[in-house]
């Protein structure tokens, strides 16, 4: 299995990579039922881009039949509210082009936008916009550290206030931009989602998460939530952590 570079984009940051499993004679007639979706994290700086990812990658990419990666344009580079959330949602778009031309598919299909850290931030928000949208597909968040709730996020001053960076504040964000751009106050109750947290993360701290999940039972979100005491931030995309294994068993029953 390689990757593939594809754009989505004419910036140098707007582009994903697919897992290329399929034999060239065999694409469009291969059939796809679920695919994942990766979005790394960084609090939206240059510090990572997605070969953050691409382990997590290989690892889950036995248990669906098509696996992306994605890039988007962070703060270090043109990136923030909303530039970068629209990197992600054109992405998403690009890669429905990309799966109708590698597969052959004409049922819904289900796709897990997993998100670690700011990447959590990103799939969360995705998937709640997706599930408005008349494509055809489910949408399930992953979230695995994300920052979920940007007023406290903003509050807490996590990543040296990176949250203002993000969203092009210095006093507390309004109502309106918060209803956008924070997974929290996005929620409607129509989202799939999975939330798990590190018991042990000190960079994105489970009061954020617990704030969401709050806020998603409140609405009848279909949620499911785990925290690991064991696990810091970076253990949330180990291979080998309990948060993983739980990521796998959520996709594969789905």
């Amino acid at each position: 299995m390689n990757y593939v570079k594809a754009s989505y984009g004419t910036d140098s940051s707007q582009y994903f990579e697919f897992i290329d499993a399929v034999e060239g004679d065999n694409e469009g007639s291969t059939s796809v039922r679920k695919v994942a979706v990766l979005i790394h994290g960084g609090f939206w700086r240059g510090t990572y881009d997605l070969s953050l990812m691409k382990e997590l990658g290989y690892f889950l990419k036995p248990s669906v039949d098509a696996l992306y990666n994605i890039e988007y344009r962070r703060l270090s580079g043109g990136g923030g509210w909303p530039t970068t959330f629209e990197d992600v949602i054109s992405a998403v778009n690009e890669i429905f082009e990309d799966l109708d031309r590698r597969f052959d598919f004409s049922d819904p299909i289900d796709v897990f936008i997993v998100g670690h850290s700011a990447g959590g931030h990103l799939a969360a928000l995705a998937a709640s916009y997706f599930s408005k949208q008349s494509i055809p597909a489910k949408f399930y968040g992953i979230s695995l550290g994300g920052v979920l709730d940007l007023e406290i996020g903003f509050k807490q001053r996590i990543g040296d206030g990176v949250v203002g960076d993000f969203l092009g504040v210095t006093n507390d964000p309004s109502a309106e931009l918060l209803s956008a751009s924070s997974p929290r106050h996005r929620l409607s109750g129509d989202e799939f989602m999975l939330v798990i947290t590190g018991g042990q993360d000190t960079v994105v701290p489970a009061s954020i998460a617990t704030s969401f999940i709050e806020r998603a039972i409140e609405l009848g979100v279909d949620l499911e939530f785990a925290d690991f005491p064991g696990e810091d931030h970076m253990d949330l995309i180990a291979t080998t952590s309990s948060s993983i294994a739980k990521v796998v068993e959520y996709i594969t029953k789905r």
